[in-house]
């Protein structure tokens, strides 16, 4: 048993320091935490910020940069390249990671933070997110719907979402299932990469820097066509695009230049070498500041046309292989609704950039690119530190005034227990309520199809239900698994942890109910029992012979939870007496067919 605990301390020591950190150490007022991509790229709207966050009048702050430790050094150079100089570096899920997610006041993210974060009172938290969606997202992508947890919980923590646009707004609250949840705040607001699309100036700097002021420039930004649920042919589609490298090479002109892009997971697979009118993008550069120098964008399914729509220059998508992308992936609108040149072959592709006939854009700018300005980054710190709105539209989040009603929902597998759920949903009044089903990720897995035939007015959250607790934590609960220690004694530490293990799962979610379905799993009955919200739990079963048959609950934890919750439903009058039993007459037994 002492091996056990060792090496379950080792694994998690990282996590005990975390919450260490939580519980024992004060908000650092000036410290400012900035995550862009998980530390694996600066580019972007965080790039901005931070740009914002190095002029003088904020030097009383603290500024530090997550970084993936494989990026260090091209972090350090980008940043030194632009000039950005007080900010340091934090490796991501380090001691110092750590210890300043814990403590710094303001947090910045345009993805989300680890599993294991929790938000702290008196922390802020803008989320900036990275771009407006065109393939589907949240529960509308049928890869991703299982382990989508971890960013739903990140946009119930937050303090601000960022949204560009209405489309996005609806999109992103629907999808991740979280309008009528929450009490945070929308900001919506130009993105802060976008604003280097105004500098016209900048245009002509970089143009100048490289030599290339006599040149057409074209910038070719694919996106990544790989996918969850279909495994794709790296070198078959390396080999394609090669090809079609090579033939655009020969046909431009000796006034163009076209710059390429690549997904991270290609750009190390394709040598951009020898050929005479196409480079690479100069990785010194970040991304947008080198995209606004271009006359011409090309992509094809990459959400970056809806951020340079805003320059009103022209668009093309190579669209080579849409019938075969589309297969195994959903958008929210057709693509042919798109207002940009579209074009399947390199001989279209060469006739497109030297097209001059104008596209009429304005719809769709006026649509997706509303909010867009020369000064979001400005704005958003000024509002974040300063409180200081300026023309900033802030919203709440929108509520349909329905009660909100969370259930767990165990594993979804093809048993009793979910027909009995399923058949519960169905009578349930949607008009009236918000039902949320909840659930461990990995567990799901394979029934998540049962999730797909849900009414789309039921939402769901997965979560992982790793045990992430201080060193005290972790202990007590060993202990009491062995029967070391009393469940009283356990309670008491313990109390603390499912309370914060809730806001880890949840945020600040807002629940008017909360229902142990299943009725099995010590950790989730205990977790419901203390959920800050009505609460009620269902037994399927004659618990008392599942102790004794299959040994699969825990006795102590029944009899204290069963009295704790404010409902016991039970499904038969049969189990009226094992249940009353367990509770030892302390629980409100309620039978129900």
């Amino acid at each position: 048993m002492f091996k056990k605990l060792i090496n379950f301390i080792k694994n998690r020591r990282y996590n005990l320091f975390y919450y260490y950190r939580c519980l024992n150490k004060k908000i650092d007022e000036y410290g400012i935490l900035l995550c862009s991509s998980y530390g694996k790229d600066i580019n972007g709207n965080i790039f901005y910020i931070l740009k914002e966050l190095n002029k003088k009048e904020y030097s009383k702050y603290k500024k530090y940069v997550v970084v993936n430790k494989k990026y260090k050094l091209e972090f350090m150079n980008k940043l030194s390249f632009y000039h950005i100089s007080s900010y340091d570096l934090v490796i991501i899920d380090s001691w110092k990671y750590m210890k300043l997610l814990a403590r710094c006041k303001y947090l910045f993210n345009d993805t989300s933070f680890s599993s294991y974060f929790v938000k702290r009172k008196g922390q802020v938290y803008f989320n900036t997110w990275h771009g407006t969606p065109f393939k589907t997202m949240g529960r509308r992508d049928k890869d991703g719907l299982i382990n989508i947890g971890n960013i739903q919980k990140n946009f119930m923590s937050c303090d601000y979402l960022l949204f560009p646009n209405e489309y996005m707004k609806e999109v992103m609250l629907r999808d991740y299932m979280i309008d009528g949840l929450l009490d945070n705040n929308i900001v919506m607001s130009g993105y802060p990469r976008n604003e280097i699309f105004f500098d016209k100036n900048r245009n002509y700097e970089i143009k100048s820097e490289l030599n290339i002021q006599d040149k057409q420039i074209i910038m070719y930004m694919p996106t990544w066509r790989g996918s969850n649920s279909k495994k794709i042919d790296i070198e078959n589609n390396v080999n394609k695009i090669v090809k079609y490298l090579k033939e655009i090479d020969n046909k431009l002109k000796d006034n163009q230049i076209m710059f390429v892009n690549f997904h991270p997971f290609l750009k190390d697979k394709i040598i951009i070498d020898g050929y005479k009118h196409i480079k690479s993008f100069n990785r010194m550069y970040e991304t947008y500041d080198f995209l606004n120098m271009a006359d011409t964008l090309i992509t094809d399914y990459s959400s970056v046309f809806f951020d340079y729509a805003v320059t009103n220059k022209k668009i093309i998508l190579f669209a080579y292989d849409e019938k075969e992308y589309f297969e195994d992936r959903g958008t929210y609108f057709d693509f042919n609704e798109l207002p940009f040149k579209k074009v399947k072959n390199v001989n279209e592709l060469i006739n497109a950039i030297n097209d001059d006939t104008n596209v009429d854009t304005s719809k769709f700018i006026n649509k997706f690119c509303p909010y867009e300005n020369n000064s979001s980054s400005f704005k958003i710190v000024d509002f974040v530190l300063n409180n200081k709105k300026s023309d900033l539209e802030i919203l709440d989040i929108p509520n349909n005034k329905k009660k909100n009603v969370l259930i767990y929902s165990g594993n979804l597998s093809k048993n009793g227990i979910t027909a009995s759920l399923i058949a519960l949903l169905n009578h349930i009044p949607l008009d009236k309520y918000n039902i949320y089903l909840t659930y461990i990720a990995k567990s799901v897995t394979a029934n998540k199809n049962t999730l797909r035939k849900l009414d789309d007015r039921i939402g769901y959250i997965s979560f992982n239900n790793n045990f992430i607790g201080t060193f005290k934590e972790t202990l007590t609960l060993i202990l009491y698994k062995f029967n070391l220690i009393s469940f009283e004694h356990s309670e008491k530490v313990l109390k603390s942890y499912y309370q914060r293990k809730i806001k880890r799962i949840y945020g600040n979610s807002l629940f008017n109910s909360a229902i142990q379905y299943s009725g099995y799993g010590d950790s989730i009955i205990r977790m419901f029992s203390l959920m800050p919200c009505k609460t009620s739990i269902f037994v399927h079963s004659d618990m008392i012979q599942e102790i004794k048959v299959r040994k699969n609950q825990d006795f102590k934890t029944l009899r204290k939870c069963y009295q704790k919750y404010d409902n016991v439903f039970i499904v038969s009058d049969k189990l009226y007496e094992p249940t009353n039993y367990i509770a030892d007459g302390k629980a409100n037994i309620i039978s129900i067919n």
